[in-house]
């Protein structure tokens, strides 16, 4: 019967040892996984298009707005008013309606002449006379339709003037900060408000290279967000880079997250789930443990 020693024995075990983690060494592929923000799709400063004072703030800080709501003016009265001459005088079609009527009147009379003239109850003076009367007319009716023309042309004018004086949503949102306030002077480009679009929110992840291929545009996968949501987020992808960073060894990937009920903030960091990686890794060669780094 052979007998072993206990430096034979132990030599054995660390061989064992050694063999099984050289081996598990081989199956498993560390992949760091680099955070990413995420971040309303849209943000903006309102701000003045010309020099004013700031008559009034119609919203408040947290508001929702909609699209084209008006949010803030500027003292605009006297664009107001203006505009509002305009519009009376570019609705004003008495002038050119009469003109209409009187070319009406004059055509009438001039076929009646021209009738008479053939059975010899008219001459050509009278046909002279008439046809001139109905020219004037027909340039008179010409020169209305100019001068109402133009009068709309002047009041757009005046209606694009007056928009300068008025702050509206350029998109649905939320107003996080007013940055002025009630009778100071504005001048153009300085903000009035931030107002923020966080239906949706946007996600650049830099993946790391072991992944590519594996994620699909279109489909929606599951996202860890950080402090303080501390979870689990529904996020589709909406772009993969082809291009690969040889430097970094990441590929650049974008996320959408919904956020229609305005119950996520910006700014929070996320990552791919660890539910989310597993399924992905299982699918592997290899098995590979995720880190975020």
């Amino acid at each position: 019967m052979q007998k072993f020693t206990i430096a034979t024995v132990m030599i054995c075990i660390g061989m064992f040892v050694s063999n099984s983690f050289g081996q598990e060494s081989a199956r498993t592929t560390k992949i760091r996984q680099i955070p990413g923000v995420a971040t309303a799709t849209q943000s903006a400063d309102l701000s003045a298009n010309i020099p004013s004072q700031l008559l009034q703030l119609l919203v408040a800080e947290g508001d929702r707005v909609q699209a084209g709501q008006l949010l803030a003016t500027l003292d605009y009265r006297k664009a107001k008013a203006a505009y509002d001459a305009a519009r009376s005088a570019a609705q004003d079609d008495s002038a050119y309606n009469l003109a209409a009527i009187d070319v009406q009147e004059m055509q009438v009379r001039l076929q009646r002449i021209e009738t008479a003239l053939v059975s010899g109850a008219s001459n050509e003076a009278e046909l002279e006379l008439a046809r001139n009367q109905y020219q004037r007319a027909v340039t008179k009716l010409e020169f209305e339709k100019n001068r109402s023309d133009q009068a709309k042309h002047n009041m757009q004018v005046l209606r694009w003037e007056l928009e300068d004086y008025l702050i509206r949503a350029p998109f649905d949102g939320l107003v996080t900060q007013i940055k002025s306030a009630v009778g100071n002077q504005v001048q153009p480009g300085e903000s009035v408000l931030e107002l923020v679009h966080y239906a949706e929110l946007s996600v650049e992840l830099n993946l790391p290279l072991q992944l590519f291929g594996k994620l699909k545009a279109g489909q929606t996968y599951q996202l860890f967000a950080e402090s303080p949501v501390s979870r689990n987020v529904e996020a589709k992808l909406t772009f993969v880079s082809p291009i690969v960073s040889s430097a970094s060894q990441t590929f650049l990937s974008k996320f959408e997250i919904s956020n229609r009920d305005f119950q996520l903030p910006s700014g929070f960091t996320v990552r791919l789930a660890d539910d989310e990686l597993k399924t992905i890794t299982d699918s592997m060669p290899e098995t590979s443990e995720i880190i975020a780094q």
